[in-house]
């Protein structure tokens, strides 16, 4: 049994006018794999006995023996609490209470062998996700209320082995990105907020090769491009119905 904690803490600045670059990084996932994450991630792209490999290695699929399918779950219970230092001018409207928000992030995995030199794979993850939620009313609600990310991935692949030393392979990239994220005009209790919500297709590669000089030697080298996506986001002025003023 697997137990995770992750502690997440997400700034939010938006502005009604003006564009700016939004880093994904905050929100990362890697939850690909139980299995390499059990391994921390240790021949990730040799490939082995998971086909899982295949996110970080598209070449790995040629590992697979006629049908193969895998799934993966893990399920994420975060605590995050923002409490403000009591020299800040806001500190009397208190933290953000528990603003992390529990996550299943599934990942599944399939192969087939077409024949002795053709493979096909598909591999359907999340790269991008998660959320944090604060109370109506807080401290750094001028930065943050609401932050929402959701992802799927889809990677179609092609594998071709020459021989039982060297295999390659590519593959596509489709990947759903969705974006919530919200945030108070004030520092007031009861301010009304900006809600700016967005999604959009992003389309990539990715690329690998095996090596196996011997048997029990196994090398891998994959590639996985970026995924841009640009989005017009949506803009709405959010009026807050509950009031409250914390001590």
């Amino acid at each position: 049994m697997l137990e995770k904690r992750a502690i997440l803490l997400a700034t939010v600045a938006m502005a009604i006018a003006g564009t700016g670059d939004a880093f994904a990084g905050a929100f990362a996932l890697r939850e690909q794999s139980a299995y390499y994450q059990g391994m921390s991630f240790a021949g990730n792209a040799a490939g082995g006995p998971s086909i899982s490999s295949m996110f970080w290695n598209s070449a790995t699929v040629t590992n697979t023996k006629g049908f193969t399918a895998e799934s993966n779950s893990t399920f994420i219970v975060p605590e995050v609490e923002i409490t403000p230092d009591a020299t800040v001018a806001t500190a009397p409207f208190g933290g953000s209470g528990d603003m992390g928000s529990d996550a299943w992030v599934p990942a599944s995995y399939f192969g087939y062998q077409v024949n002795e030199e053709i493979y096909l794979g598909l591999a359907v993850n999340s790269q991008f996700g998660l959320s944090t939620k604060a109370g109506p009313d807080w401290s750094g609600q001028v930065y943050a209320r609401t932050s929402e990310v959701f992802s799927v991935n889809a990677n179609p692949i092609v594998g071709y082995k020459f021989n039982d030393m060297i295999s390659v392979a590519m593959g596509l990239q489709v990947q759903y990105l969705d974006v919530r994220l919200t945030r108070a005009l004030g520092v007031a209790p009861g301010t009304p907020g900006l809600e700016l919500t967005g999604d959009d297709f992003g389309f990539g590669f990715t690329a690998g090769v095996t090596v196996t000089p011997m048997q029990g030697t196994d090398i891998g080298l994959g590639f996985r491009s970026g995924s841009a996506t640009s989005w017009t986001a949506t803009l709405r002025l959010a009026v807050l119905r509950h009031r409250s003023l914390r001590a």
